[in-house]
């Protein structure tokens, strides 16, 4: 307990945000007094969400690969349900907080300070990827686009399911497009993945409430070729997506 309150003590003392101690809650108790720059909310429907999609709720023995994991909101989350978590996070401080809470927890969950490549994926397979409003980090905005598809494309060729969220025309190293930015990641995801499924499943408000700017919001959508639960509204708007 003594190593997990001096690691609360240091987040107070050097908070890793500027609108709050960290960018996502992180979820566990000794944690929940902390603020989040992102609204918790948000990350526990995000989280409902996909989690809601899938077919099992057990996943002893699954293997995860959440890509931009931050301080680990959803690694820890699959962790706790089961699964092996590869968590990917560029950023040195997340990574070490990362390590830190995983380590005070127990929780299985493998951290890797590294931005993800084709490399690193090389030989790995994965039932689920998460990739949560990481695809703008990767493509650098527009100029790396190309690039940032490459990894797309290898990412999917080797994962089950693939979630990914994207918001558009917004935000640090947004990617800046003339259409729909909905119609637009449903094209993205379409032309650079292997999947013949691609379902929407729902918009997702970082910081929160309903009355967020529509240039603030980012979609959410599953990909894969396997069984996936949905309920009627998202088929609905997946059809009208497909037109």
């Amino acid at each position: 307990m003594g190593s997990l309150e001096s690691l609360i003590r240091s987040i107070e003392a050097e908070p890793l945000e500027s609108s709050g101690h960290v960018y996502h809650p992180i979820p566990f108790d000794n944690f929940k007094h902390l603020r989040s720059a992102t609204h918790p909310r948000a990350a526990y429907r995000k989280y409902n969400l996909i989690q809601s999609a899938l077919p099992f709720e057990d996943l002893k023995g699954k293997k995860v690969l959440d890509i931009g994991a931050n301080a680990g909101f959803f690694s820890y989350k699959f962790a706790q349900l089961g699964a092996h978590v590869d968590a990917i996070e560029p950023h040195r401080r997340y990574y070490e907080l990362g390590l830190q809470v995983t380590a005070c927890y127990g929780i299985d969950v493998s951290w890797y300070n590294q931005s993800i490549d084709i490399e690193f994926l090389r030989g790995r397979r994965y039932n689920i990827a998460l990739m949560l409003s990481v695809f703008q980090w990767m493509s650098k905005g527009n100029s790396e686009l190309d690039r940032a598809k490459l990894i797309l494309r290898e990412i999917s060729k080797r994962a089950d399911y693939l979630f990914f969220e994207l918001g558009c025309n917004w935000g640090s190293s947004a990617i800046e497009v003339k259409e729909p930015a909905l119609r637009w990641i449903f094209g993205l995801l379409k032309e650079n993945t292997v999947y013949s499924g691609i379902w929407y499943l729902g918009t997702t408000r970082p910081w929160g409430g309903i009355k967020t700017r529509w240039r603030f919001r980012r979609y959410l959508f599953c990909c894969t070729d396997l069984a996936v639960h949905l309920n009627t509204w998202q088929r609905l708007v997946t059809r009208l997506i497909h037109k």
